[in-house]
């Protein structure tokens, strides 16, 4: 073999592994972003689903309060005021408040399973407080 086929040989091999390495960083990087995509969509589906049921029940909760308010006895009407003022303040603040508060709880899913059962307690002691309102 002449020396300028063996130098080309040695060329054409350095040119495959520098397109073999380029090739190898873009892969991962694709792998990344996409890694990255499809757990936001995932972590944005589980969010929105906890937070939706929580919004409804909370919803439904100032509704029963607030039909309380208008039809029920007057007597009752400052303690159904003040639970509603309570139980809006609450709905209101949950963004700020759980995103803070779960902050240094594990993975995404432990933060969201630790915030769906503080949000499930919080409407519990609610209706109960309600409850305990409207017994009198």
């Amino acid at each position: 073999m002449e020396s300028g086929d063996e130098e080309e040989i040695h060329m054409a091999a350095k040119d495959w592994k520098k397109m073999e390495d380029r090739m190898h960083k873009e892969g991962f990087r694709e792998g990344i972003e996409k890694g990255k995509e499809d757990n936001l969509q995932k972590y944005f589906d589980m969010s929105h689903e906890v937070v939706v049921e929580h919004s409804r029940r909370i919803g439904k909760l100032i509704g029963c309060i607030c039909y309380a308010i208008d039809s029920g006895p007057t007597t009752l009407r400052l303690e159904l005021t003040q639970l509603l003022a309570e139980v809006s303040t609450h709905l209101y603040s949950i963004p700020k408040m759980q995103i803070h508060k779960q902050a240094n709880i594990g993975n995404f899913e432990n933060r969201i399973n630790c915030i769906e059962k503080e949000w499930q307690n919080s409407y519990e002691t609610f209706q109960r407080k309600l409850d305990s309102i409207l017994e009198t």
